[in-house]
């Protein structure tokens, strides 16, 4: 396993992911962005849930986009239980329409250096779409994750809901950065959660800007930031056995009960990515300084039998003190 770990590290962003997303048609509405344990979909799992026994415990790549701010570009915040810090993706501008000001003056909320102007520039710590690529992170565990029924982990993101709308429709929906789920047995194929993003730019939340754009959680499944990570500490759950069919699981390259390693992809938000029925992907943006995906924790729900385990471990103390 030390081997395995080494060699992810050595291959860095030089990953393949699998990008065989066929498309695919579920039957939401999917879960609300906090508690909502009788949705059949994903429904959201509690920082607190006890089945969380195991956490991310390595980083073995980061890759955020240009220009995260000091105290979100700290990889190890992503490590451990959740608690609130976070290691930022970073976000990309688009060129036309959004980028940074080349008046000499600096951006709202950003105390980088005034931009200059080139968006091919790499050293001014600006992103540009299509010219920077998009974050990324990949993280390991100390035993791996198997398949088990049910979820088998859950990413905890900083999403923030959005229960202070003028439009009474919308205090349920959040302030979300999405985020692609992809998993690895070897550290080099990674196969990808298919997706649905089921909302329009035009329907979401824009109360407070386009940056601080609301949307409806119950219309995203499988997009790691759907749920509130800010107050509470709700994780989107994933079922591997949703990769059953994927290409890589299939041709043997990725085994479901050794999954050694999960990586997040910053979705931009403006659309230029699809979810798996190749409708685009939006969320609020664009983000200055620690915007795009913030990655809190990811947690590890264990095999039937541990949970067993435990069990008995507890009944065992209790009757020893009798």
């Amino acid at each position: 396993m030390l081997d395995v770990y080494r060699r992810a590290k050595v291959m860095g962003v030089a990953m393949v992911a699998s990008l065989a997303m066929a498309g695919v048609s579920w039957a939401g509405p999917y879960s609300q962005h906090s508690n909502n344990p009788g949705n059949p979909f994903d429904a959201p799992i509690a920082a607190g849930d006890p089945r969380l026994t195991a956490w991310a415990s390595a980083v073995f790549d980061f890759a955020p986009a240009p220009g995260v701010g000091a105290g979100f570009d700290d990889p190890a915040n992503a490590l451990g239980p959740w608690d609130g810090v976070t290691a930022s993706l970073g976000d990309l501008f688009e060129v036309g329409v959004n980028e940074p000001p080349d008046d000499g003056t600096s951006l709202l909320f950003d105390d980088r250096d005034p931009w200059n102007g080139d968006p091919n520039d790499l050293g001014d710590d600006y992103g540009f779409l299509g010219i920077d690529p998009v974050g990324t992170i990949i993280v390991g565990f100390t035993s791996p994750i198997t398949n088990r029924p049910g979820p088998d982990f859950a990413v905890f993101e900083n999403g923030f809901s959005h229960d202070f709308a003028d439009n009474p429709d919308h205090l349920s929906w959040i302030f979300a950065e999405l985020g692609y789920v992809e998993v690895s047995t070897d550290g080099s194929s990674f196969a990808r959660f298919a997706a649905e993003s089921a909302h329009l730019e035009s329907e979401l939340d824009t109360q407070f800007g386009r940056s601080f754009a609301a949307l409806a959680p119950t219309g995203v499944y499988n997009l790691a930031g759907k749920h509130i990570g800010v107050r509470g500490g709700w994780g989107t759950p994933f079922d591997l056995d949703d990769l059953t069919s994927d290409q890589l699981v299939s041709g043997g390259q990725v085994d479901l009960n050794q999954i050694n390693f999960v990586r997040i992809v910053d979705i931009v938000g403006n659309g230029a990515q699809l979810d798996s029925n190749a409708n685009p992907i939006f969320d609020t943006w664009v983000g200055i300084n620690t915007g795009g995906f913030d990655l809190d924790a990811i947690g590890v729900l264990p095999e039937p039998a541990t949970l067993a385990m435990c069990a008995l471990g507890v009944m065992g103390c209790a009757r020893r003190r009798r």
